[in-house]
Order: C-alpha cells, then sequence, then structure tokens
C-alpha cells in the first residue's frame, strides 16, 4: 500500500507547532460571540420596546448568533435581529464578522418588504452621507464588500429608479477591524438609523 508523504514547509511546521495560535483564535471568536450577545440585547429593544412597533412578522423570531469556520476559508460570526426569512419576503439585519476581513451591518430586504421600506432606506442613507453602501443584483447571501456600491456612486434618484427592478435590497455599513473601541457605538449608530428609516412606515395601531 503507497502511502501519500505529509509534507509541510517550515513556515507551516512552525504553524502545526503552535498551539498558542489557534488557543488565541478561539478566544478571539468567542470574544466577538460575546460581542454580538450584548449587540442583540439593544437590537431587541429597539424594535419590541419603541413606538411605533414592528409588524409581528417581522420581530418574532429572537436574536440568533451562528458561527462557521469557512466562508472563503475563514471563520465568521453572524447575528442576525431582525430576521425573517421567508421563501419570497426577507426583513433582516445581520451583523457579520469574516475573520481578516471586517465586521459589517446590513439590512437586507426582499419581496414585500423590498417594496414597502427600501425607498425610504436608501433615500434616508443618501442624505445621510456616512459610506453607506448598497446591492442590488447578484448573489443575495454574499457577503464580500466587493459585491456593494458605495450609495455615492450615483444620485439618490438613480438609485430609487433602480429599485422596481431588484429582487433585493441590501443596505450596509463595512467597518475595518482594529477599531475596537468605537465599535460598538458605531454599531449601535447604524442599527438605530435602519430602524428609524423603516418604523416610518410600520402600519400605525
Amino acid at each position: 500500500m503507497n502511502v501519500a508523504k505529509l509534507q509541510l514547509s517550515p513556515e507551516e511546521t512552525a504553524l502545526v507547532n503552535n498551539a498558542a495560535l489557534l488557543l488565541t483564535k478561539n478566544r478571539i471568536l468567542q470574544e466577538v460571540e460575546l460581542f454580538f450577545a450584548a449587540l442583540a440585547k439593544p437590537y431587541q429593544q429597539l424594535y419590541l420596546n419603541e413606538k411605533p412597533q414592528a409588524p409581528e412578522a417581522i420581530t418574532a423570531l429572537p436574536p440568533k448568533i451562528s458561527r462557521g469556520e469557512n466562508y472563503q476559508g475563514l471563520p465568521y460570526r453572524v447575528l442576525d435581529y431582525p430576521r425573517c426569512f421567508e421563501k419570497e419576503d426577507v426583513f433582516a439585519c445581520r451583523s457579520f464578522f469574516w475573520w481578516g476581513h471586517f465586521m459589517s451591518i446590513t439590512l437586507h430586504l426582499k419581496g414585500h418588504y423590498l417594496k414597502t421600506f427600501a425607498p425610504r432606506v436608501v433615500e434616508q442613507a443618501v442624505l445621510a452621507k456616512p459610506d453607506f453602501r448598497i446591492a442590488l443584483e447578484g448573489d443575495e447571501w454574499d457577503h464580500d464588500a466587493r459585491t456593494y456600491t458605495s450609495l455615492s456612486a450615483t444620485s439618490k434618484e438613480g438609485w430609487l429608479k433602480k429599485l422596481p427592478q431588484a429582487s433585493f435590497c441590501k443596505v450596509a455599513v463595512i467597518y475595518e477591524l482594529g477599531r475596537w473601541e468605537t465599535l460598538p457605538q458605531a454599531m449601535l449608530d447604524s442599527y438605530r438609523f435602519f430602524w428609524e428609516a423603516c418604523q416610518t412606515q410600520f402600519p400605525r395601531r
């Protein structure tokens, strides 16, 4: 029986002998999960406790943290809330950590929610001026920053004309890794921005 040789470079051999490397990685990912768990509380409070309240279909499911090791080969963590993922209709706000790349927060709209909320969100995002990005085509489940276009690339009127032909709309803010001290408030501010843009379209009670 032929057995394939195990061949590692000197650099790879050094890594495979470095247990601290993976222990550090695991600790970092645990910190990200704790960060997302802490964010989930004000996220949920905003939708459930403030007026006007969102439709029950949007807020029926609690926040969910998902874990993975292989998004384009790298670890990731996801916090979804709200998380209304139906076959034809999506209303979701996704906080996303991607190892070696970025942290992001994205409002994902599709179907009925696209028609109801996207025009207002896009209009307000253009006026807000921060580096909001938008995706209206391609794979709606692709989170790579390269799939987005800066909202400043086209006028408000230009984006609003594109929306009726879009099958989905994702508006995102992407944060560089490393600015940890400002990240919590920045993500909460972006989350509140999405809520405030959407809540004007919530049905009155």
